[in-house]
């Protein structure tokens, strides 16, 4: 990957809270999508009289660079991995 691509900027890990929808990367998107359809079925079962479903979120985000990543991955020739 190359350097100032704008990987951050578009996967939205940037820390500008002042930011407009338009402008928001994969991840807070998401994320919101998701809230977003919590409260939209949470206000169905309300209306019709349902009781209203509780959900749990568990979220992980890693972000791994790629001199990281290349160090995990190549390996000496000279290292033996047992299993």
């Amino acid at each position: 990957m190359q350097t100032g691509s704008g990987k951050t900027y578009t996967m939205g890990t940037g820390f500008d809270v002042n930011i407009v929808d338009e402008e928001l990367g994969i991840i807070p998107r998401a994320v919101h999508h998701l809230f977003k359809g919590i409260e939209e079925r949470r206000q169905v079962a309300q209306e019709q009289g349902r009781p209203v479903p509780e959900f749990k979120i568990n979220a992980q985000f890693l972000e791994v660079k790629t001199a990281a990543l290349s160090f995990f991955l190549i390996l000496p020739a000279a290292v033996e991995l047992k299993l």
